[in-house]
C-alpha cells in the first residue's frame, strides 16, 4: 500500500477514489471520518488520504489523477515525492516556531506576528 495524496476536501478525495476504481486501480480513503476534528489538531494531520493497494500502479494512478485534477489543495503524498508547499513561512520571535504566512499569531505560543 502507498499513500497517493491527501486533501482538505473529503469530497474531492472520494471523487478521485471513484476515478481510480473506474480505471481498475484498487484504493481506499483513510481519515475521512476524522475530518471534523479540524481546529483541534494541526492542519493537514487530519486531512483525508487516498491510498492505493498496489505500489506498482503508482505511476498510472498519478497520471490518471493529474489529468482529472483541478484542485490545488490536493497534495501528492507518494513516498517518491516531497509534499508540495507553496505557503510562505515566518518564524515566531518568541519561541522560534515556523508558521504559515496566513497565521497572524504563532500556533505554538500565540505571540502575534
Amino acid at each position: 500500500m502507498i499513500k497517493l495524496l491527501s486533501c482538505d476536501n473529503p469530497l474531492i478525495v472520494h471523487h478521485f477514489k471513484n476515478i481510480l476504481i473506474h480505471n481498475q486501480i484498487d484504493c481506499f480513503v483513510k481519515n475521512d471520518q476524522i475530518y471534523s476534528i479540524g481546529g483541534e489538531v494541526p492542519v493537514g494531520i487530519f486531512w483525508p488520504e487516498l491510498w492505493i493497494y498496489d505500489a506498482d500502479l503508482l505511476e498510472k494512478a498519478e497520471s490518471i489523477l493529474q489529468v482529472n485534477s483541478t484542485q490545488s489543495t490536493c497534495v501528492p503524498q507518494s513516498e517518491s515525492q516531497e509534499p508540495c508547499s507553496t505557503a510562505e513561512q515566518w518564524l515566531c520571535a518568541s519561541c522560534g516556531e515556523s508558521n504559515d504566512d496566513n497565521f497572524f499569531a504563532c500556533w505554538h505560543c500565540s505571540q502575534l506576528k
